[in-house]
């Protein structure tokens, strides 16, 4: 399995990503509304 650092990294990998990266920014945006639509 996968221990703590590897999922920290990959957070800090998918954060720094999103910085620069707008077409994921929205996409993840899109996920989140579809969460938060569900949830209702």
């Amino acid at each position: 399995g996968k221990d703590h650092t590897t999922v920290i990294h990959a957070c800090e990998k998918i954060a720094k990503k999103l910085e620069i990266d707008e077409e994921l920014r929205e996409e993840i945006h899109l996920i989140k509304q579809r969460f938060i639509t569900e949830e209702v």
